[in-house]
């Protein structure tokens, strides 16, 4: 049974993924972010480590769904994400780590994914990246906002606990490995990663590092370690290794800005995958999406940046927790209206594009075969590539 917090949570987001995708730009304008308490938020960290105690560190998973890259604090892609793939229960999602730091909504991006994760346990799957350890984000800003927004240490804590149990990789239909960052020469067995103990604080083993720090590189042909300082970087031989020795098709996997969302590495063998618009530095880069079909076909889409906007710009709506508001289940709507008002909205809206954007906005190096197989996209003109 869901806890009042979560369905509290749940009960104001599921009116930003109910709207069209003509109002993406308007959400943090027009449309509020809620902002919780913080005993509403350490509720939600305790149900989420209860269901990720019940996950193994490799899941195994079913197409049709979405595989999704780098977020880093971008609350406004991640919601964009949602209403144009339909949120749950209409599509299943496979994110790959890297939800905080970087941008300044990193709270809001993993409540939003916890609660949908509790809620839609069976659409909703969530593996960790280098930031989801607190070696990371107590330096590149999870730390910093946890601290700003919320008096005691206590809450990025709890945050950390939650990202100590988060599983690390992923199969896709038996072939389409997915993982944060890459390879590593010390992965020789997938049992190695249901032999971890869970929660894991630390890189140890070493291939867990590797993992979620490697990037593919032309410049060599097997593995050779990384400047990044930690894990390896790994060329065509590696990768074809890999996938001869686990009998795997494909790699997908994120943590490098690329400016289109998408690239691809050595053919169809290696995907990257990034999520974050308008990243940092990078500036204009494109919002990345993957869509698994169920015969195992890779489609990717390319969004337009979105425009980033200052929390201090931001329209906040301060929510007051479940405990101190009378009757209330009187004052909200029940969890499970909410979810039939998405499900009847995401129908409606199905179909219907964002006029702003033309389909010359998409990139397109790969098509799809088969019109039957594609994506629950909410837009005519999007391109699958």
């Amino acid at each position: 049974m869901m806890s009042v917090a979560v369905q509290h949570i749940m009960s104001f987001y599921s009116q930003l993924l109910a709207l069209s995708a003509e109002n993406c730009d308007e959400i943090g304008k027009k449309y509020a972010i809620p902002k919780f308490e913080e005993s509403v938020l350490v509720d939600l960290c305790h149900s989420s480590i209860e269901a990720l105690k019940m996950q193994k560190p490799l899941l195994e998973l079913t197409a049709p769904i979405y595989v999704i890259g780098d977020i880093h604090g971008n609350i406004f892609d991640l919601i964009r994400i949602f209403i144009i793939a339909n949120p749950p229960p209409t599509s299943r999602f496979l994110f790959l780590g890297d939800y905080v730091d970087r941008g300044q909504f990193s709270i809001e991006v993993v409540t939003l994914l916890l609660t949908l994760q509790i809620v839609y346990p069976e659409h909703i799957y969530l593996i960790r990246g280098n930031h989801e350890f607190e070696c990371v984000n107590s330096f590149y800003g999870f730390k910093d906002e946890c601290s700003k927004h919320y008096s005691s240490k206590s809450l990025y804590d709890e945050f950390n606990t939650v990202f100590s149990y988060l599983p690390l990789a992923a199969i896709i239909n038996k072939q389409i490995f997915c993982v944060h960052g890459g390879l590593s020469p010390q992965l020789v067995s997938m049992d190695q990663f249901n032999s971890l103990s869970m929660p894991m604080k630390t890189y140890d083993p070493e291939f867990v590092a590797d993992i979620v720090w490697s990037d593919p590189s032309a410049e060599n042909d097997s593995y050779v370690r990384s400047n990044r300082g930690t894990g390896v970087t790994f060329g065509k031989s590696a990768i074809h290794d890999f996938l001869s020795n686990f009998n795997l098709s494909s790699i997908i996997r994120a943590h490098q800005c690329i400016q289109p969302g998408i690239s691809k590495f050595d053919g169809n063998s290696c995907y990257t995958v990034f999520s974050c618009s308008n990243y940092a530095e990078a500036c204009q880069n494109r919002c990345g999406i993957i869509f698994i079909t169920a015969t195992t076909q890779i489609h990717a889409f390319s969004l337009p940046p979105l425009e980033q906007i200052e929390r201090k710009q931001t329209k906040i709506e301060y929510t007051v927790a479940p405990s101190l508001i009378p009757k209330v289940k009187h004052q909200t709507k029940t969890l499970s209206m909410k979810i039939a008002e998405i499900t009847e909205q995401s129908s409606k809206s199905s179909g219907n594009i964002n006029k702003k954007v033309s389909s010359s906005s998409y990139i397109q190096p790969h098509i799809g075969s088969h019109k039957s197989l594609l994506p629950p996209i909410r837009s005519k003109t999007q391109v699958v590539i």
